[in-house]
This record gives structure tokens, sequence and C-alpha cells, in this order.
């Protein structure tokens, strides 16, 4: 059998199974994807690499390799031998950019010289300037000239910015006094210097009844003009009262609960307000419930009877405080003994059906704090077969 030669990839053999044998895990771009990566033939000062691929690969793509960033430098003009080819470069450094107050961070490929001045196949490079390469995308883009950023204990400001390597963008820097706005610590230059409030206009407590609602009102500034911001809002105690992304504050039970509001991109800038829940106070609303059969079955030898609830209920629920009387308002028998109420009290009576079958009587049961509140039930007599 012969040799295979796992690094020319020149050799008449399916690349697909010396990836699944000799490939490497890597992430492009942020997505996964296997290739195969060896080292160059040309001796340079940087850490070089190549890279080979099923999947397409372009000049400028970000490579995710050994724990380390990688960017692809040189065009990559298409398909060889069924593969994609290129050569990747270290990212040695990751820089830090303020833009409208945002910081991005950035990984990219630092060149420069320590003494007299740095030749290369680009550029000759006095010693207080560096080349900084990175990947070209929508953030890098928002990179102009006179901005500055903090690296290798000092201060850079972008005086030269080339476009012309399709996928990259490398920024020429020369090197500038620290200002008082400069965070050396955390190498942001040009650190943001606006100042934000936030407010709930609704007042520092309110209240609200359980089951209801209140939409906070709030105000964002920035160096004192009103701006719109993104906020977050945030309950200390949800089973007292919630809030939604809009700042709807809705009761749960009585109590009190602190709502807080804060910039998504500084929570340190807040504002709170206490929301005391209370019990909801609603006026008397009475009304009479009859429950029981709809019709009484009457037999020859023994009396027909049936029980019947009356129930005084209060904004629809039962006040078993409360009581009411019976009595038989209207009845369609002809023939004696008519229907009468055997028995009663406050919350039932017992119902004893009359001689005539098939006809109908009505029980009203009447609140007694109030005579004009009752129900009526209507009752069918009827035979037992």
């Amino acid at each position: 059998m012969p040799k295979i030669n796992y690094f020319n990839q020149d050799d008449n053999v399916e690349f697909q199974f010396i990836l699944d044998d000799a490939g490497t895990d890597v992430k492009i771009n942020g997505l996964e994807q296997r290739v195969l990566i060896t080292n160059t033939n040309i001796q340079t000062n940087n850490d070089d690499k190549k890279i080979s691929s099923i999947e397409p690969l372009k000049r400028g793509d970000l490579v995710d390799y050994t724990e380390r960033r990688w960017l692809i430098i040189n065009e990559v003009n298409g398909l060889r031998y069924d593969t994609y080819k290129a050569v990747m470069r270290y990212c040695n450094y990751t820089i830090k950019f303020s833009v409208d107050c945002k910081v991005y961070e950035f990984p990219c490929i630092i060149e420069s010289s320590t003494i007299g001045v740095s030749y290369d196949s680009k550029m000759v490079l006095p010693n207080d300037l560096i080349k900084v390469t990175v990947q070209e995308n929508t953030d890098t883009l928002k990179i102009k000239r006179d901005q500055r950023f903090i690296k290798l204990g000092s201060a850079w400001n972008v005086i030269g910015i080339d476009r012309t390597q399709q996928g990259l963008i490398t920024f020429t820097c020369e090197i500038d006094q620290i200002s008082v706005n400069d965070d050396l610590v955390n190498e942001i230059a040009d650190k943001c210097n606006k100042t934000y409030t936030i407010e709930i206009l609704n007042g520092a407590n309110s209240s609200i009844d359980r089951n209801g609602t209140l939409q906070l009102n709030v105000k964002v500034t920035e160096n004192g003009s009103v701006v719109t911001l993104p906020v977050v809002y945030e309950s200390s105690d949800n089973t007292v009262a919630t809030v939604d992304n809009n700042g709807l504050v809705s009761g749960v039970t009585t109590g009190i609960a602190t709502i807080t509001v804060s910039l998504v991109d500084d929570p340190s800038i807040q504002d709170s307000i206490n929301i005391k829940v209370e019990s909801v106070t609603f006026p008397n609303n009475y009304s009479v419930v009859i429950e029981g059969f709809n019709e009484i079955k009457k037999t020859v030898s023994t009396p027909s009877v049936a029980t019947y609830t009356g129930k005084v209920l209060n904004n629809g629920v039962q006040d078993t405080s409360k009581s009411v009387i019976w009595e038989i308002v209207s009845t369609n028998e002809i023939l004696a003994p008519k229907s009468t109420i055997q028995s009663q009290n406050g919350t039932s009576c017992v119902v004893q059906a009359g001689g005539t079958q098939g006809k109908a009587i009505v029980l009203r049961a009447t609140y007694i704090g109030d005579l004009s509140i009752y129900a009526e039930k209507t009752i069918t007599i009827k035979a037992l077969f």
C-alpha cells in the first residue's frame, strides 16, 4: 500500500479522507469547521501556518485554533486539488477602541520596530509608528483617523487607514501623549466622559390595588438632554408586585415591593420606586341565588318534598352571615291541596308538592337585609312515572 503524505495535498488522494484522519476542528468566524493545518516553508519572524479546507476560505477570516486567534492574510484564489488553501498569522494582541461611548475589542496583528526603522514589503516605519491589521467588518469600519487606543503601555493615534487588501484593514498609528481620559489599566483611550441619569417620574412612592396596574414613566438623560436608551426593570419581590419589560407594574398581593430601573449598558445608573400593594375594597353588591331541583315528583301514598338552599352573595362571593326568608309567590295549581313550604330557616327550606301534577310554582328567597333583593325559582310538579 503506498504511503500517504498528509502534508503534500497535491497527491491524488481524497482530501476528505485526509481531513478525517489528520484534520483539526477549529472555528472560522465563529462557525465550527474541520481543516488541515501545517507549518509553512517560508522562514519569517511571524507565526504563520498553512490552512486547507473543503469549505471556502477568504482573506480576513478569523480562525480560532489552539486557544489563539489567527487571521488569514493572503488572497485565496479558489479551489486547488479540491481544497481551499491559505496562510494564517497569529493575532499577537487585542486592541480596544471607544466609539460613541461603546468599547469594541478586536484581535489584531501589530508590527513595529524597536530601533531605527522597520522595513517590510509595503512600507518603512519609524520606531514611533506601528502597523495594526484587523479583520474588515462592520465594527472595524467604524474606526476613523485620529481615533486613539492604548497598547504596549502607550497611547496610539490612527494616522492612516489602508483597505486595499480586501478582508483586512491596516492602520498606521503613531505614538501619542497620554490624556486624562485614558484608562491605562483597562487599555481604553478617550474613555467616555458622558454623564447619564435615569429617573422614574411617578414619584418616590406609589400604591396600587391588588390585581391593579401602574405604568412607570421613565426619563433618561445624557449630559442633561433627554435620550432614548435601553433599560431593564426589576422587582424586589415578585410575590408582591411584578414589572414587565415596558415598566408596567402589576399588584399580586398586599405588601411593599421596590421597583428598580437601570440602563442596560451601565446597571450602576438606576432609580427606584416603592410600590405599596393594598387590599381591594369594593362597595356592597348583594344578590341571591336558589339551588335545588327544577321539579318535584309527586307520589300518591307519601308526601313529596324537596330541599332548596338560598345563598346571599356580595360581589359574587357568598356571605354566610346573611339570611333569606322563603315564600311561594305564585302557582297555577287549581286543585287542593296546593304545594306549601313545609319548613324553612335563613339558608334553606323544604317544599312539599301539592296535589296538582304538571303544574308549576314559583319559590322566592328574599335577602332579609334588603327586601328588594331576591331570587325566584320555577318548580314543576311531575308524576313519579
